[in-house]
């Protein structure tokens, strides 16, 4: 099994580097709001059968995720994206869990990795 709490340290410190050490707190801490909110918005778009809400939520999480060095999570992300695409939200609601319950971790990880 994939363990989406994983950082890519690589690609990580590229992020660091690029942005520089002091500003990154602020960017991961803005990262880790934006994903809970893109989480809530997917749930409620699974909840009410909205495809294309739920597509566009899990869109953005992939996308930023993957910045982070948030690989496997951003691979989920982009398998529910897949499933969203293709309208079957059912398979949707089976995989969704997994980035809810990943989420708490990976947001501690990101936010110890800025003061490491």
């Amino acid at each position: 099994m994939t363990d989406l709490t994983a950082v890519d340290l690589k690609t990580f410190h590229s992020l660091q580097e690029q942005l520089g050490a002091d500003f990154l707190p602020g960017i991961v801490e803005i990262f880790c709001e934006d994903v809970l909110q893109q989480l809530q918005a997917a749930e409620s778009a699974l909840s009410s059968g909205d495809q294309s809400a739920f597509t566009r939520a899990v869109h953005s999480i992939k996308s930023t995720s993957l910045s982070f060095g948030a690989l496997d999570f951003g691979a989920e992300a982009r398998e529910l994206e897949t499933l969203g695409r293709a309208g079957d939200l059912e398979k949707a609601k089976t995989r969704f869990p997994m980035l809810l319950e990943a989420c708490p971790v990976l947001r501690q990880k990101l936010k110890e990795l800025c003061h490491a």
